[in-house]
């Protein structure tokens, strides 16, 4: 029987990358009513047992919607380092706390934005200092947040072609000289790592008002591009090098005159590259959590791969 004072949990972004296997892992729990937040003209579906409540993101909405809703918990899965999205995860602060919510956890999940040095380099991570210093504000006795930093989505990125990898013409990237380490997450560990932190008073109030971390691996890309060929015999990858300092040369100034999708190309060279500012192996909180530790590197691959790319 869960000991927890949290039961209902609203998940905003339910259906993006990240959303559905939080919203999986609340309900592998077994001792949580889970709903979702559904924009006005969504079309996407849940499981029969997820509530749905439809808003368009206004004050107004939001609070009418999470009146109706009664969480303890909200989880925001939105995509943060959008502006103006994240303008409408401030909105649903807000009402969080109007309503009565007990733990907020904002849309975090990236890179480690509490290191200076990552927040300079990828200007789109202040944005998330900044729904983080708002919740700071509103913290109180009864009002709480815990930020969660994951690194890179493991499987996610395979698929998505996000983690040096373009699988259609059969590339690998390697950043530098592909030695530095990474840490990455699975979208399964961060799922779990939602319900297991809500799902006792102890973990609630370890982490109460606090960043945690997560890291399934820590790995290089050479470690990581010796699995993706084993994972895929007889396919000849081509490896293609990329300097992290002319990448972020080239990429600052573009973002700074508009041009977003350059943010992508610096979080990588942070990442990836000789800088190595995404190692969070030291600071995981795995233990605290009660997380199991990484599966098996090769199998993983594999599964993010699938069939297609043998």
């Amino acid at each position: 029987m869960s000991t927890t004072p949290i039961k209902r949990v609203l998940i905003a972004g339910a259906s993006g990358n990240l959303g559905p296997a939080i919203v999986d892992e609340l309900l592998a729990a077994k001792i949580f009513e889970v709903a979702v937040l559904a924009r006005l003209d969504s079309k996407a579906t849940f499981p029969s047992k997820v509530e749905v409540f439809r808003t368009d993101y206004s004050l107004n909405s939001l609070n009418e919607a999470l009146a109706q809703a009664k969480p303890d918990a909200v989880v925001s899965a939105l995509d943060a380092v959008d502006s103006k999205i994240a303008d409408l995860q401030t909105n649903l602060i807000e009402a969080a706390k109007t309503n009565g919510v007990k733990r907020f956890i904002p849309s975090e999940f990236g890179a480690d934005s509490t290191n200076p040095e990552v927040v300079r380099l990828v200007p789109i991570y202040e944005i998330k200092r900044k729904a983080t210093a708002h919740l700071k504000r509103l913290e109180s006795d009864v009002f709480s947040w815990t930020a969660i930093v994951t690194g890179p989505f493991f499987d996610w990125g395979i698929k998505a072609d996000f983690i040096a990898i373009d699988k259609k013409e059969k590339k690998l990237f390697r950043w530098d000289d592909g030695n530095a380490p990474f840490s990455v997450v699975t979208l399964a560990t961060i799922g779990k790592s939602v319900a297991s932190l809500l799902s006792d008073s102890a973990k609630l109030s370890a982490t109460a008002n606090k960043y945690i971390f997560l890291a399934s691996y820590t790995i290089t890309l050479n470690e990581y591009f010796e699995a993706i060929q084993k994972a895929t015999p007889g396919v000849k990858w081509v490896i293609e090098n990329i300097d992290s300092d002319a990448v972020l040369e080239k990429s600052m100034p573009a973002y700074r005159e508009g041009n977003v999708y350059a943010a992508f190309d610096l979080l990588k060279a942070v990442v990836f590259g000789k800088r190595a500012l995404n190692q969070l192996e030291s600071k995981s909180d795995h233990k605290l959590l009660g997380l199991q530790p990484a599966g098996d590197l090769l199998s993983d691959v594999k599964a993010a791969l699938g069939p297609s790319s043998s």
